[in-house]
Formats: C-alpha cells, structure tokens, sequence
C-alpha cells in the first residue's frame, strides 16, 4: 500500500461516496476506484459495504479510518520538515495554463508546493489551446496545461491526464433551446454559433467542425472574438451560440447565460498536464510530485 491509497480512503470514508471523493481529490471516479480496490486487496478485507443505493464502512473499515487518520497527517508532517532540513531548492518554474478546469485544483498544488520550496519562483502565464505544446518546445514553460481532442498525444511529450470534459451549449436565456435538459449536438443543426477566432483557438474550432460534418452539418459560425469574456458577452445578448467544454463555459460564462449538456459521448475534451519528455529543470519533478500525489495517480 502506498499513501496514494491511504489518502484515497480516507476521502471515501469521508464522504461515504466515491464521485464526491473523487472530485475532492481532482481525479476521476475509476481512479478512486482502482486505490481503495487495490488497498483492500492488499490487506485483504473489504473496508466498504458497497450498493447502488448507498455505500458505508465495514467493521474493518471503520476500525482502520480512525486508525490511519491521525497517521496520514503526521506522515505529511514528517515529510515537510525532512525536506526542509534537506538541501535547500531554489530557481525557477514556468506553468502555462488555457483557464479551464486546471484552475480549479492548481491553487492547491502550488500551495503545497510554495510551502515545501519556498525559495523556487513559480510563474504563471496564460496560453490559448494551440500553443501550450509550442511554449514547452520552445522552453518557454516547463509544464503546461490544456485541452486534447480525440485522445491526441503530442509524439515527444509526456502527459497526465486530469479529466474527461463534457461538451454543453452555452445561450440566451430566452432561446428556444434553454428550457431543455439536454441535447444532442444534431439539435444545433440550424443554429447561429460564436467561436473564439481560429489565429487563437483553431484547433479546438476543427474538431468541433468535424464534429458536426460528422452530424451532417456545417458548423454556422457568425463572429469571432478574441476572449471568452467577449465571446460570453455576446452569447448573453443573443448572437448565437457557444459550443465548448463545460469546464470552459462555467469559468467564463455569465449566470445569465443558459448552459445545456450536450450528451453525445463523442463530445467530450480531455484537460491534462504536457510536459517534455527530457525534463531539464529539477522543479519540474517536484511540482510533478505534488500534482500526482494530488490526483492519486
């Protein structure tokens, strides 16, 4: 067992409900999954009591949730200050980010990671989509984050993945579409769309091209803009629709605007972490530490 599995269970036994643990600890619901499963085998009980309508400990489990409670928070305890004592990290790290879902556990990771190497700068910049691989080849980031399409892995880059995104059309409150629960994208047949400009984001725009080739239409794109806030802007006031990935819409879109799931399977983005095969800068493996003990992986 490692403190992967540990950290795993203890959120399970926590929320008594693998999707809400699996989103605390920003990974996926198979990937709790798999480190309670193997946890379990290798101590060779069962710590839950698992059915489709509810999940609780076993005797066993509640005995080992208390046990390794308090052991899990001076092992992370005993870890800071060993490194501490160690040799002392200095320099730089360079993190490129597109603000989709990274954004959400990455202020985590850097607060860990600025309390264990206080004296390493970590800088932040902004990147749209198509240009995270070419920041990395051209050394201007260490570890960058963004979206992949149709399992797409950059041949001399190494990649963890974060999520599996659902796409959703975001419009007008008053369309006629709103007042669904959901859609198929064959429904935005005739629909006006609005798109970020493709000099920013053509390749993401492609795939959602080919997507609706794929449906049997052409993908009516009336104005592009430049940012998500004027792309967000004039989705509220009814220029047309915006088709991207959940994660994107809910950081960028107003509450005014409507926001209804596409459930086509074939929709779906993945966010993960790229970075060069040869890694040059030691931060990176440290940080790369930090992100994977965060998402169990």
């Amino acid at each position: 067992m490692d403190i992967r599995q540990l950290r795993c269970f203890l959120a399970a036994a926590e929320h008594l409900n693998f999707t809400k643990a699996a989103s605390v600890l920003f990974i996926t619901q198979s990937g709790i999954s798999y480190q309670i499963a193997s946890l379990e085998e290798s101590l060779g009980v069962q710590l839950f009591h698992r059915s489709p309508r509810a999940m609780k400990l076993t005797e066993a489990g509640v005995y080992y949730h208390r046990a390794i409670r308090d052991l899990v928070d001076s092992y992370d305890e005993i870890v800071l200050k060993t490194r501490l004592l160690g040799t002392e990290v200095t320099g730089k790290l360079s993190i490129g980010v597109v603000g989709g879902y990274e954004m959400k556990p990455l202020p985590h990771w850097l607060d860990i990671f600025s309390h264990r190497y206080p004296k390493v700068e970590v800088k932040i910049s902004h990147y749209w989509v198509d240009f995270i691989p070419e920041a990395i080849d051209k050394g201007e980031i260490d570890l960058g984050f963004t979206m992949l399409f149709e399992g797409e892995r950059p041949p001399h880059m190494r990649c963890h993945p974060l999520l599996s995104d659902p796409s959703v059309a975001a419009m007008h409150a008053d369309h006629p579409l709103a007042s669904r629960t959901s859609l198929h994208l064959a429904d935005l047949k005739d629909q006006h769309f609005v798109s970020i400009h493709p000099m920013l984001g053509n390749k993401a725009l492609e795939w959602r091209k080919k997507l609706c080739r794929k449906r049997g239409f052409h993908m009516n794109v009336v104005q592009s803009f430049p940012s998500f806030m004027t792309l967000f802007m004039a989705v509220e006031a009814g220029v047309g629709i915006a088709f991207y990935a959940q994660q994107v819409v809910e950081e960028n879109a107003s509450p005014r605007v409507r926001i209804v799931p596409i459930e086509d399977e074939d929709c779906r983005s993945e966010y993960g972490a790229l970075w060069a095969k040869e890694v040059t800068n030691p931060n990176l493996e440290l940080f790369l530490q930090v992100m994977e003990a965060g998402t169990g992986q």
